[in-house]
């Protein structure tokens, strides 16, 4: 049996945590914020199910994110899934003034730093397995899209 690893990464404020949390729901063992230069160690243990939290706060550079990734389909005993969540610059706003917490891109603007960080993760995006906008999604829905 193949070990099931699945990363769910996207845009800060996307609903990353809720999604480990299902995860660790449905029986993943969960890190989130993993850096990718710990992450092939963190794999290579005995856990069956991981699910990572990676985001821009894993890598200094997307070079670093594609290597880990490109290691972990190289290895055949390992079934890896990339999911992206996503949404709306106006939802995100919404959230991060709701929550009142710091943005991990620093920009003059908490807007500019949106656009950053979306521009920033295209690359991760076009890696991904499968893309979630939970632009309109309340925490339940979230929690059915990711049955998995």
């Amino acid at each position: 049996m193949k070990k099931k690893i699945v990363i769910v990464t996207g845009l800060s404020g996307s609903g990353k945590t809720t999604a480990l949390n299902v995860l660790e729901d449905l029986g993943y063992y969960t890190v989130d914020n993993l850096p990718c230069e710990i992450g092939v160690p963190f794999v290579d243990s005995s856990i069956e199910k991981i699910a990572l939290g990676m985001d821009i706060r894993s890598f200094k550079k997307i070079e670093e994110f594609t290597e880990f990734l490109k290691r972990l389909r190289a290895n055949s005993e390992i079934a890896c899934s990339i999911i992206f969540l996503q949404a709306s610059k106006e939802v995100i706003l919404n959230r991060y003034n709701l929550t009142r917490r710091k943005h991990p891109v620093e920009e003059k603007t908490l807007l500019q730093s949106i656009r950053k960080e979306r521009e920033i993760m295209s690359g991760v995006k076009e890696l991904s397995t499968g893309i979630i906008d939970t632009s309109y999604d309340k925490p339940k829905e979230l929690v059915e899209k990711l049955k998995i």
